[in-house]
């Protein structure tokens, strides 16, 4: 039997039962079309950006006891994860709302719509550890923005698949360096005046570290991105 997990709660402990799972599909890349005077056909520029998708997943609820618990459930923004696709979780929105009573009269089904992010990310998070240069593999079929945990003395300048940004003020205490939200933290505290330079990607495949200054580790962390 199908289900899914919204929040990190499986539908069938809901007593929802899964009468029809939309099938997987592929996001759309962002392609903007130009039309240009004088020229034949069409300009097409790739963004390199994919838009989000709509999805409804038709459900049958078997405990009319728990529709209380399923309102204040299926509800607002969270993630979901597929029994036909497991171990990738997908950024979410709710997107209707759902009337009970109208559902629930005859057949006990309702529709329940959601808009999801196109890319998905494995369900854990990996972490390689590095105290010299070297190189480590990236699964998944996307790229991906890490998390740095670095830990040294004083300043240093890492590079990261041909990328390079500036920390100073290193410690024992790591300067988390968050590639996807920009922000540079000690202990929860922002330090982004102690970054310069770009926040580097991953990529799928070899990826390439090294620095120049005295670190004594990084630890990148990374959830894997699947298109």
């Amino acid at each position: 039997m199908e289900t899914f997990t919204f929040n990190g709660v499986v539908s069938d402990t809901k007593g929802i039962i899964v009468k029809k799972m939309p099938p997987l599909v592929s996001p759309k890349r962002n392609i903007e079309t130009i039309q240009v005077d004088g020229r034949n056909g069409t300009l097409h520029i790739d963004n390199g950006t994919y838009e989000s998708y709509n999805i409804t997943i038709e459900c049958v609820i078997t405990d009319l006891t728990k529709i209380n618990e399923i309102k204040a459930w299926l509800i607002g923004i969270g993630t979901i994860e597929f029994s036909t696709n497991t171990n990738v979780v997908y950024d979410c929105v709710v997107k209707n709302q759902i009337s009970f009573d109208k559902y629930l009269k005859v057949l006990r089904e309702f529709p329940l719509q959601l808009e999801i992010q196109p890319i998905g990310k494995s369900s854990t998070t990996t972490t390689v550890t590095k105290t010299s240069a070297g190189s480590f593999t990236v699964g998944g079929t996307i790229g991906v923005a890490p998390s740095l945990e670095i830990k040294g003395t004083g300043t240093a300048t890492i590079t990261l698949n041909g990328t390079a940004f500036t920390i100073t003020d290193l410690s024992t205490t790591a300067t988390i360096v968050d590639c996807d939200l920009m922000n540079v933290t000690v202990s929860g505290v922002g330090v982004n005046d102690r970054f310069t330079g770009t926040f580097p990607s991953l990529i799928v495949g070899s990826n390439s570290i090294s620095w120049t200054g005295t670190v004594s580790e990084i630890k990148i962390k990374y959830y894997e991105g699947w298109l």
